[in-house]
């Protein structure tokens, strides 16, 4: 009997338990509650906490089988959270009229307020089941103390610009090969293995400001291996012609290999060219042979040549005129490099602890400085007691190559409680050799959830930091960085991509779709297709797809779409579309958008339906303005909405700048952070809107109209959050800025174009602005005195800005001024200067400025456009 009642009560409780609670679901939903969704967030946090704790190197498949249905659950209950937010988008509407409105709208809504009870029901149950599974796991990885991840922190970051331990005879070499007297074209070579330095090598010459100024050419190419033809010459003319500052043919997509040479040959070939061109990583003879033969003239043309190869096959450089072979670093080159990079200096004398290791480690990197490099990062945030075990480690992998057991384990070695090793794996997304910006990877880093919220930190701060981290462990290059100091575009190395792209695999975080991988896995959550055309297979299910990124033109997009209803970041930048396609309306869950550099100029009324969208990239594009139906999107937070009608240098062109026209009630989207370029029409009332927006970061507005100036100031003053302003005046007209009662303390870059005719008082208040430019101001000769007063500006931009005859640079004027850049400053007829700056000068502005009297105690070097004064 009583085994009876127990059976009973157990098969009431399975059956009658998860019915209760989906009718409770059901009331909450209707409701418009959100009891059971924050119920929801704190299960995802320790499910995803549970994930974090278990991650290790281990091989064992119940786990790592586990950790995948634990990863996809939490997709599924990211996407339940965000139909339940939906249904409580009334909640606290009170009128009788509206909380119709709210009934009327869960009732309807889709998916049904049911389904989405009984999903609830379900995952929860799910998310019980598996924490089972991963507890006991947890702590079995290797899992940094607190003590080692706050040496992440204070780990000396070495700065190796221009040190080259034991590498610089093949540098004197380079520099002699590409400054040489030979006036016809001439190949050097740089061959070696992968890690040794190459590259590096290369960047470093070919970015030296001499070597810059002795070419008025230049045009860096990174050939992969699976590289079509037509591609490889399509980036090269392009980066020709847009330092040129020529506008490409429309028909540049359509033409054929020959005539897209032709192009180049006839560029390269025209008077007084000098041009230095890089193929970095060449894998196959025919990729040289074909570029030297077609794309540039043979040598006995006589315009001045320099072509940089690298390469790790000596046999795809025998064509070439000069080899510089690069080697693995010996003694004692590699311990000074690697004491350089762990402590900060090569003459460091490392006590006998260290130094006990120094035979193992120069083993192990196998005189690589790639290997060095990462070694000594990972090495530098341990205990000095932990060396042994962790080089044990490394050893114990056998035939594996030095760099890729030393890159392997530094990813491993990444703070487990943490998102830095999703971070790091998220470059798999790009094609290799990729350049990334800062603000993508923070919004898409975002928008994937790789970036939680921290006490006294935003989203944004937390994965800046991550940068940071990644950068200081060397896992994670800066490509390039603005002239007052922050990093601009990151990378990683190639050897690392393919270390990356491999365990990215391994862990079905993301698969590549490229020429040599044209299947999709089954079970797959994001994919970047980097193929052409008919070649990508589409019979794949792609249900639990989260990521998609498009950087071809593929025919079947819709399909595409439409099987892919949970994607939460969209990319298809560069793709040659038309028109928005109409599946991105049902994908309710997207968070992040890039249609950049599409052909598109409208976007439908169903762009609404994205309710949890947070950044919308439509950069480059021909929309000129967004529905009204955007004012739904509340979760908005980044709209990047303009093009520049000229291929170089736009900012000395208003007229090239074009922004968008957005409906009224835009103020309502108080999320926003990133605001650009919006056009301020009449009719539209958008600059009294903008002080509903306080939490901008970044501000861009054109067409300003001078009786509208005070209020575009009095909604800045209440923007403490602005870091970055760009306002342009309607045709020249006056612009009315002087009334800002309160300047944005964190400014940093300033952009007016417009007149002025003096500079307003507060500039005086710019005290962390490092990035000035002023367009059409008309300024006198006090405004200059107080821009020299600006503490931190590092670059100034003065275009048609001035109306005086001389500039006088004081002594301690512009004490930080790295880049001041003049353009058409017709009036101007001397400069005197005091102290140490370089002048970036436009060629116009150079045959403008040679009626200019320089009175300098400082000498000059004066070469393609760039004048540099030195003590």
């Amino acid at each position: 009997m009583e085994i009876g009642l127990t059976l009973g009560r157990g098969a009431a409780e399975t059956v009658v338990r998860p019915a209760f609670d989906k009718v409770q679901y059901w009331i909450e939903l209707l409701q418009g509650k959100h009891t059971s969704t924050e119920e929801m967030v704190n299960e995802l946090d320790i499910l995803e906490g549970l994930i974090k704790d278990t991650d290790s190197s281990s091989a064992i498949h119940t786990l790592k089988a586990a950790r995948g249905q634990a990863e996809d659950l939490c997709a599924s209950i990211r996407d339940v959270i965000d139909d339940a937010k939906r249904f409580a988008r009334y909640n606290h509407q009170h009128v009788p009229l509206r909380c119709i409105r709210k009934y009327t709208h869960n009732l309807v809504g889709k998916p049904s307020i049911c389904e989405t009870a009984e999903r609830i029901v379900k995952l929860r149950s799910q998310v019980r089941r598996l924490q089972e599974i991963l507890t006991p796991f947890v702590g079995q990885g290797m899992v940094p103390t607190s003590a080692q991840a706050g040496r992440l922190q204070h780990r000396h970051v070495a700065h190796a610009e221009g040190h080259w331990e034991g590498m610089e005879e093949p540098k004197t070499s380079l520099f002699q090969y590409v400054l040489g007297r030979e006036s016809h074209r001439q190949m050097v070579a740089l061959v070696g293995m992968p890690g040794v330095g190459k590259t590096s090598l290369a960047r470093y010459v070919y970015e030296d400001n001499k070597v810059k100024g002795h070419f008025n050419c230049h045009a860096w190419m990174t050939v992969e291996e699976s590289c079509a033809t037509k591609q490889l010459l399509l980036g090269m003319i392009s980066r020709l012609y847009e330092e040129a500052n020529v506008r490409l043919p429309d028909a540049i997509n359509i033409m054929d290999e020959d005539e897209l040479s032709g192009m180049i040959q006839r560029f390269l070939k025209q008077e007084e060219r000098r041009y230095v061109i890089v193929f970095d990583d060449i894998s196959r003879r025919g990729q040289l042979k074909l570029l030297s033969d077609l794309a540039l003239p043979d040598k006995n043309h006589p315009n001045y040549g320099r072509v940089i190869v690298t390469s790790r096959n000596r046999e795809v450089i025998e064509s070439c005129d000069h080899t510089i072979t690069i080697t693995q670093l010996t003694s004692p080159d590699d311990w000074n490099l690697f004491c350089y990079k762990a402590f900060g200096s090569s003459s460091f004398s490392p006590g006998e602890e260290i130094c006990q290791h120094r035979e193992r480690i120069s083993n192990l990197c196998a005189g690589l400085p790639l290997a060095i490099d990462v070694l000594s990062a990972l090495l530098a945030k341990k205990d000095h007691s932990q060396w042994s075990s962790i080089i044990s480690e490394l050893e114990s992998h056998g035939d594996l190559g030095a760099a890729t057991k030393i890159l392997e384990t530094s990813i491993n070695e990444l703070p487990k409680n943490m998102g830095h090793k999703n971070c790091l794996l998220y470059f798999s997304m790009f094609p290799k050799s990729s350049t990334v910006s800062h603000n993508t990877l923070v919004r898409l880093w975002i928008a994937e959830g790789f970036i939680k919220r921290q006490p006294r930190q935003t989203r944004q701060a937390v994965a800046e930091k991550y940068l940071s981290d990644l950068v200081d462990l060397h896992v994670l290059m800066v490509e390039d960085s603005y002239k007052y100091g922050r990093p601009k575009n990151y990378k990683v190395h190639d050897l690392m991509h393919q270390v990356i792209q491999k365990k990215a695999e391994n862990e079905d975080f993301c698969t590549s779709c490229s020429d040599g991988n044209q299947q999709a896995p089954e079970r797959v959550r994001r994919m970047s297709i980097q193929i052409e055309e008919d070649d990508f297979r589409q019979n794949v299910s792609l249900s639990k797809l989260q990521t998609l990124f498009i950087s071809n033109k593929i025919p079947h997009v819709p399909k595409l779409l439409s099987s892919t209803t949970a994607l939460k970041v969209l990319s298809m930048q560069g793709s040659l579309i038309e028109e928005f396609p109409k599946e991105i309306g049902n994908l309710t869950h997207l968070r992040y958008l890039n249609l950049r550099d599409t052909k598109i100029s409208n976007l439908p009324m169903s762009l609404g339906n994205l309710t949890n969208l947070e950044t919308l990239n439509l950069k480059g594009t021909f929309v000129s303005e967004l529905p009204k139906s955007i004012l739904k999107i509340q979760s908005l937070r980044h709209l990047l909405a303009y093009r520049y009608d000229a291929p170089k240098k736009p900012e000395r062109q208003p007229e090239a700048i074009f922004g968008v026209r957005v409906p009224k009630g835009i103020g309502q989207l108080k999320q926003m952070r990133t605001f650009s370029v919006v056009v301020a029409d009449k009719e539209s009332k958008i600059v009294k809107e903008l002080i509903n927006l306080k939490k901008l970061r970044r501000l861009g507005v054109l067409n300003l109209r001078r009786e509208d100036g005070s209020d575009l100031c009095e909604s800045i003053a209440k923007m403490d959050q602005l870091s970055s302003i760009s306002i342009t005046a309607m045709d020249d007209e006056y612009l009315d800025i002087h009334n800002l009662s309160v300047v944005p303390p964190q400014l940093q870059r300033l952009y007016l174009r417009g007149q002025l005719q003096v500079v307003p008082q507060w500039f005086t208040s710019l005290h962390r602005l490092v990035r000035l430019l002023l367009s059409g101001s008309s300024l006198n000769e006090d405004s200059i005195n107080i821009l020299q007063s600006l503490p931190q500006l590092a670059e100034l931009s003065l275009i048609r800005a001035l109306n005086v005859d001389r500039i006088e640079c004081q002594i301690g004027g512009f004490r930080n001024l790295k880049i001041l850049d003049l353009d058409q400053l017709n009036g101007l007829v001397n400069v005197t200067l005091h102290g140490s700056m370089r002048w970036s000068l436009t060629p116009e502005t150079v045959a403008e400025m040679s009626k200019v009297t320089f009175l300098t105690g400082c000498k000059y070097l004066a070469q393609n456009g760039t004048m540099e004064f030195a003590l």
